[in-house]
């Protein structure tokens, strides 16, 4: 081992050693998933909690959108279906503004909310994969699977998805970047030539650089320090395969200490890096060879981490074991497809939404 491999070593033991507080015997025994009161039948598609002013749970459905005022004790419909079904992020000035993508036939549509779930506006993006396949005489299958809010600067954000011909059997990608508020998008040229014909499944914009971005593909991760026009290969030591099992791979930036860096993979668990994304080390044990369906990072103490894994439930990331560990006691983990957010101004309350339409509160000690 090298002496630069040698201070890396023990640098990463530093750090990770203090991801999150111990969990005490007490909590173990305290604390649990209570349901919140019943208001749907159908599946939870996506839950998010309003990370200022009034703490609404807005909790996502084929009904509608639902919203919370009370923690889940009483909720009101606020949006009926047809509306989006999966939230992408918040405005990071706005707390009540939040984005949201729902599928209207085979394509996906952005929308934008700022009463918390009510009243959606679609935003229009200007699609070259439209214009490219109307000229074909076809229509395109648009996806929008990443997008990502500056988190200092809220008119910035990063659109990447992909778009199938119908007839032609024609794959392209492509990534937006607006950075006035929305009123006019910029095409970054996609860069095959290092991404290859990966489709990008996460973004992420440094919250203290704001010209650098990050783009997580099912094969690899990818960083720009010159907001996109260039990008080159990061992530050294990742799994050559993100995605070995079918679903999107997840990357999450640590907010208050931006060297941190989380991959969930589909088949092998979460890595993490503490040089802002150039290499990684597994942060695994307990979850290892498991599909991470969604990561959380604790908004007022980043040591604390949890995951949501389909079938198997919610994992936290314990000091003292090194290890994750569930935490599920009351959960319905049969029923738990992975959804899952954190209360940004309670952090010690969690959310997880079911396949039955049951949404679920946890709250430690």
């Amino acid at each position: 081992m090298t002496k630069l491999a040698s201070v890396l070593a023990i640098l990463w033991l530093v750090s990770t050693a203090g991801l999150s507080a111990a969990e005490t015997p007490t909590a173990r025994a305290t604390a649990r998933w209570t349901p919140t009161a019943p208001f749907t039948a159908s599946r939870i598609t996506s839950i998010a909690v309003t990370p200022a002013g009034i703490s609404f749970v807005i909790a996502f459905s084929p009904e509608g959108v639902f919203r919370s005022a009370d923690q889940g004790h009483t909720w009101t419909l606020v949006q009926p279906a047809p509306g989006p079904l999966k939230v992408k992020a918040f405005d990071p000035r706005s707390p009540r503004t939040l984005f949201a993508v729902r599928r209207v036939g085979f394509s996906d549509l952005l929308f934008k909310s700022t009463l918390a779930g009510r009243q959606w506006s679609q935003l229009l993006a200007p699609l070259e994969p439209r214009r490219f396949c109307t000229a074909r005489g076809d229509d395109c299958f648009i996806t929008m699977d990443a997008f990502a809010v500056d988190p200092q600067h809220s008119g910035t954000a990063l659109l990447a998805g992909a778009y199938l011909a119908q007839t032609i059997p024609t794959l392209g990608l492509y990534m937006l970047h607006t950075d006035d508020g929305f009123s006019t998008w910029t095409g970054l040229a996609f860069p095959y030539q290092v991404f290859g014909h990966n489709p990008v499944t996460s973004l992420a914009i440094d919250p203290e650089r704001r010209n650098e971005f990050y783009a997580l593909t099912c094969g690899a991760l990818f960083k720009s320090v010159d907001a996109g026009a260039n990008w080159q290969a990061a992530g050294a030591g990742l799994p050559a395969e993100l995605c070995a099992n079918p679903g999107s791979s997840l990357l999450s930036i640590d907010r208050r200490r931006p060297d941190f860096v989380y991959v969930g993979t589909r088949g092998a668990g979460v890595y993490a890096s503490l040089d802002r994304g150039r290499t990684f080390r597994p942060l695994n044990r307990g979850i290892e060879k498991t599909n991470i369906a969604s990561l959380l990072i604790d908004p007022h103490d980043s040591r604390k981490l949890y995951v949501g894994i389909a079938g198997r439930g919610v994992f936290r990331w314990v000091k003292s074991n090194q290890a994750w560990v569930p935490i599920n006691t009351g959960l319905s983990t049969a029923d738990f497809e992975g959804v899952l957010t954190i209360d940004p101004q309670h952090s010690t309350v969690l959310y997880a939404g079911t396949r039955t339409g049951a949404v679920f509160r946890f709250a430690t000690p």
